[in-house]
């Protein structure tokens, strides 16, 4: 509290057209610093903290305490002008809490059912089943508030819209990118695919040329694109196509699953349709929540020709082409 007092005071004499703070990220606790300098409208950067640190090794600065990190910062910022960090709706922080809260519950979940399975206590499994029940009801409910929340939100809706247009991106992936990438749809798609990790780096020195590797972005955002990669590399049509031509040119099945990954990223951003399936028996079909949705979120969303759809992410429906 002491220094969130301090940064506030400290932008405030400034004044806030003149003063940008670096923050580091600290596992959350920088939380209640970003949120009262947004009330401020104060603007900061929250930079990765492992950047500032080998900033400061360039430098030849060993030796870490507050004071020193505090110039380190202030030198870091001086020198590369990152951008100011947007602030996030509140929607958008509920959300990013709500889908996290998810995924650690279901990794427990998992941790709780692989013991149980070698368990041989009667009484600890009772235990056992008794709790993984428990972690299985929180989740529903977690992922209904998830669905309410979604639905209720227009530009949340009509963002899950686009993702779970694509065959192979469910719900739970899409509500995993717009918690863990809300930048999607500003972003050109070699940004989106490195900032989820999956942009493929140089490894070059002279005559040398390097396997190009992907490397850092967000983990968990990755860890679901490559679920849904899975699914999309094996029934979505356009997308198993481009996966089996990068196959049959000799690529390697990790190599060939990253490609469908992104794009996976670039592709919401711009025409969700092109991986639809194709029309069957003069139906195309899309994701609606007709009878389902309450929010008032299904609108018309995509017009292939003279084929028409009302599409949302919850339920769905096969239309006629008229």
């Amino acid at each position: 509290m002491v220094a969130i007092r301090e940064a506030k005071r400290v932008a405030l004499k400034a004044g806030k057209p003149s003063v940008q703070l670096i923050c580091e990220a600290s596992g959350g606790y920088e939380q209640p610093l970003l949120e009262s300098l947004a009330e401020q409208e104060v603007a900061v950067t929250l930079v990765q903290a492992v950047r500032v640190r080998q900033y400061a090794r360039a430098a030849g600065i060993l030796a870490k305490t507050d004071r020193i990190d505090a110039r380190v910062l202030a030198a870091f910022g001086a020198a590369l002008r990152p951008k100011a960090t947007p602030p996030l709706s509140r929607q958008q922080k509920r959300l990013r809490e709500l889908e996290s809260q998810r995924r650690h519950l279901s990794q427990v979940l998992r941790a709780e059912e692989n013991r149980l399975a070698q368990l041989q206590c009667t009484e600890l499994r009772s235990l056992g089943r008794s709790l993984i029940n428990k972690i299985q009801k929180q989740i529903d409910a977690i992922e209904e508030c998830i669905s309410s929340l979604i639905a209720q939100d227009q530009t949340l809706c009509t963002k899950a819209q686009k993702h779970t247009a694509i065959t192979g991106v469910g719900a739970r992936t899409a509500a995993l990118v717009l918690a863990q990438m809300p930048e999607l749809g500003q972003l050109n798609r070699r940004q989106a695919a490195a900032l989820a990790g999956l942009a493929p780096f140089n490894h070059d020195s002279g005559s040398l040329r390097g396997r190009r590797a992907i490397f850092g972005g967000r983990r968990a955002l990755r860890s679901g694109l490559y679920m849904a990669a899975l699914a999309a590399a094996r029934y979505n049509p356009i997308l198993s196509r481009f996966y089996q031509r990068l196959r049959a040119k000799g690529k390697p099945h990790q190599l060939a699953l990253t490609a469908v990954m992104r794009k996976l990223t670039a592709r919401p951003q711009s025409h969700p349709q092109a991986f639809r399936a194709p029309l069957e028996n003069n139906t195309v079909t899309y994701d609606v929540c007709a009878e389902h949705c309450t929010g008032g979120c299904c609108q018309p969303l995509l017009r292939l020709g003279s084929a028409r759809a009302l599409a949302c992410w919850r339920a769905p429906l096969a239309i006629a082409v008229q």
